[in-house]
């Protein structure tokens, strides 16, 4: 288990943390105010978790005005992740 902090505990959640920034899409600083902490504080725990850490601004300048598919994001979601938000699993959309 990853340990932030005792006053993060969320941060040392990774299906939360991999939830919150990856599935939902939300910004670093905004899960910082949620918990109480700084943007940075959340970026170590992300990297701590091995999660990619989206560009500043997001990815919204590259997709902009376009259609995006979020069957990448899918393929490199945990198991355990998909089954809990009851996707279909890596296995069978292969």
């Amino acid at each position: 288990m990853c340990k932030v902090s005792r006053d993060y505990e969320k941060l040392n959640d990774y299906y939360w943390l991999y939830t919150q920034y990856v599935v939902k899409g939300r910004s670093s600083t905004k899960i910082a105010n949620e918990v109480g902490c700084h943007k940075y504080t959340v970026i170590n725990a992300l990297k701590k978790h091995k999660i990619e850490i989206k560009p500043r601004g997001g990815y919204h300048g590259v997709t902009r005005g376009k259609a995006i598919s979020l069957r990448p994001a899918m393929y490199s979601m945990p198991e355990e992740l998909a089954k809990v938000l009851k996707l279909p699993s890596n296995k069978e959309e292969r």
